[in-house]
């Protein structure tokens, strides 16, 4: 956050890899965000989606709504979006407006999917469990 100090945004990527490291949710959302927008880091898309892609499997709702509304755009996956989607709807975000965006990309994908592929979705949405995220035993060692 450069409380105290200077504040540096190659810095704070670098710390924010270290705690995503362990496959910290929250780490992993930010270290995406900056990997997309190039924020301290050479702008990597395909890297920074893969790393929301681990964050949104575990117990990140927010994770899955932001994969839901990046999917389509980058990944140019519109099954693979409306599996994200409807996790978002199933477990949404405490950000209203990603909610809604994931609401209104849902309206718009399934719009272009056949109704074998919403129910297959469907299907792959409701028996998907989240991955738990567990610290290291040696988190606070050393």
């Amino acid at each position: 956050m450069g409380f105290y100090i200077r504040q540096s945004d190659q810095l704070a990527y670098e710390w924010v890899s270290k705690a995503a490291e362990s496959g910290y949710p929250a780490a992993l959302i930010t270290m995406a965000e900056l990997l997309i927008i190039g924020q301290g880091v050479a702008k990597d898309i395909p890297r920074g989606i893969a790393k929301l892609l681990i964050a949104a499997n575990g117990e990140a709702s927010n994770a899955q709504t932001k994969t839901c509304l990046l999917y389509a755009k980058y990944m140019k996956d519109i099954p693979g979006a409306c599996f994200w989607c409807l996790l978002a709807k199933k477990y949404p975000s405490r950000n209203g407006d990603n909610n809604k965006g994931a609401l209104q990309a849902w309206e718009k994908l399934k719009t272009q999917l056949t109704p074998q592929q919403i129910q297959a979705a469907q299907v792959k949405a409701d028996q998907w469990q989240p991955t738990k995220w567990q610290p290291p035993e040696d988190l606070f060692e050393g």
